[in-house]
């Protein structure tokens, strides 16, 4: 029978990059910790579901009572730029080099496994289909993924997906080295990927 502190190392390792060691060590920090940081950091994460929403549009998380980048009148209605998820979208507006609109993917094109279902399924392929389609004056997708096996797969296929006529489909440019995640690039070579996109 596991105990609250295997149940909880359990928890922290199912976060991306965490291995069970470092979630043990979390677990013990938790437990040392006399500063309130246990009690904060629950406190915020039963709010989070609540006080955090996502755009019915581009599919981003975000704090505001609506999409700050879906609303801007300044962003620029020919181009869209999709990436696979949040943590790369703040890269990309951290480094202000595009000014268009932006949808996350939320997972590469492959067989994903649904929670709920236990089959496989597709990343929002249906939902960026419905997106493109509202946007008439669009002639530009930017398909910003990491520079790794499963980004070039998923920049491949969307490549084919998306096709039609009067519309450029590009990828970004190879600032960014092979088997590097775009979360962690910084704002230079983000600029130098995307001005160099083909």
């Amino acid at each position: 029978m596991s105990t609250i502190i295997d149940q909880l190392t359990d928890l922290f390792a199912k976060l991306p990059g965490i291995g069970p060691r470092q979630a043990r060590r979390f677990v013990y920090y938790l437990l040392k910790e006399r500063g309130g940081v246990g009690a904060r950091m629950s406190h915020l994460i039963s709010q989070l579901k609540s006080e955090v929403s996502q755009c019915k549009e581009c599919y981003r998380f975000h704090v505001d009572k609506s999409c700050r980048i879906c609303v801007d009148p300044n962003r620029s209605q020919t181009s869209l730029m999709v990436v696979l998820n949040d943590a790369d979208l703040e890269s990309i507006e951290r480094a202000h080099v595009h000014d268009g609109q932006v949808f996350v993917l939320g997972g590469y094109v492959s067989l994903l496994e649904d929670e709920k279902t236990g089959k496989p399924k597709y990343a929002r392929l249906t939902e960026l289909t419905a997106r493109i389609g509202k946007m008439h004056q669009l002639t530009e997708i930017i398909l910003a993924f990491a520079a790794n096996q499963d980004g070039d797969h998923t920049a491949y296929y969307l490549r084919d997906y998306l096709m039609q006529p009067g519309l450029t489909i590009t990828t970004l440019g190879r600032g960014l080295s092979t088997g590097s995640e775009l979360e962690y690039a910084d704002a230079d070579t983000i600029k130098s990927a995307l001005l160099g996109r083909h």
